[in-house]
């Protein structure tokens, strides 16, 4: 289900994040996105896993849960984050 919203998003996501770029600037600025939207995902991903290891401690069914409530709800607070910083993107898509 993540990964069907994901790619719903992203593809008109790009437009508005690229929304005010020229025309000649678009290429280049697509990559970069490229390239953030991939180290940022890697990133997350590796802090996300060492806190949820970080939080793991010795193995247990309590603690597996502990760890992922704990990385559901940084997951959440990111989301609730970028929520509130969606206003600053371009008002209008790239055509």
């Amino acid at each position: 289900m993540t990964g069907l919203g994901s790619g719903l998003l992203f593809v008109p996501l790009f437009d508005f994040v690229l929304g005010d770029a020229t025309t000649e600037e678009v290429g280049t600025g697509a990559g970069v996105l490229n390239a953030a939207q991939q180290f940022a995902g890697a990133l997350g991903v590796a802090a996300l896993g060492t806190v949820f290891f970080a939080r793991v401690g010795p193995p247990s069914a309590a603690s597996y849960l502990s760890a992922a409530e704990l990385v559901f709800g940084l997951c959440a607070g990111v989301y609730v984050l970028v929520l509130l910083l969606v206003r600053f993107l371009p008002k209008h898509a790239q055509q």
